[in-house]
């Protein structure tokens, strides 16, 4: 069994979540330009009117401080989708700018395995390589991708191929 990495476990995820990402943006979009047309729908902010009645507990606003309260509400929410999306956003380019330095038959090969969702047999079908090299061309592009993407992740790994002598160990070994 092969073993991958974090850094290659999140770009398979990313590969296959690539297409829920693109729709959750899509609903993003829909949800805040829903909740612009609420806060336009409410109006600006008005003078403070106060009611001739008395109220009891301090509990009661009138309707111009609820509208208020209602347009920061919605104006909250509307702050964490934006902040939501340009989290997915940000993560689809980064993906799409890491997929881009990989050669056209290698980037096939990973749209139609893993953001499609294609067997095998229908990526071989698709690219000039049987089954087994399409593996092998997927999983180089991964670590490819992988390595784009988290490069401070990819520098960790090749450090610890090395071992570094310090002056105290060669003292030691001479």
């Amino acid at each position: 069994m092969r073993k991958y990495n974090d850094c290659e476990q999140l770009v398979y995820q990313y590969l296959r979540n690539y297409s829920r990402f693109q729709s959750q943006v899509k609903s993003l979009d829909m949800e805040a330009d829903g909740i612009r047309e609420q806060i336009k729908e409410l109006g600006g902010l008005k003078a403070v009117c106060y009611d001739t009645t008395p109220v009891s507990g301090g509990e009661a606003t009138s309707t111009v401080e609820r509208a208020a309260e209602q347009t920061e509400r919605m104006e909250n929410k509307l702050r964490l989708l934006s902040v939501n999306r340009k989290r997915i956003v940000t993560l689809l380019q980064r993906l799409d700018g890491a997929m881009e330095t990989l050669d056209g038959v290698d980037r096939q090969i990973l749209e139609l395995r893993h953001i499609r969702g294609c067997r095998w047999v229908q990526v071989a079908l698709e690219v000039p390589y049987s089954e087994h090299g399409c593996q092998i061309h997927a999983r180089k592009a991964v670590q490819q991708v992988a390595a784009i993407m988290f490069p401070a992740q990819s520098a960790e790994a090749k450090d610890a191929d090395f071992f570094f002598i310090g002056e105290e160990t060669k003292a030691r070994i001479q």
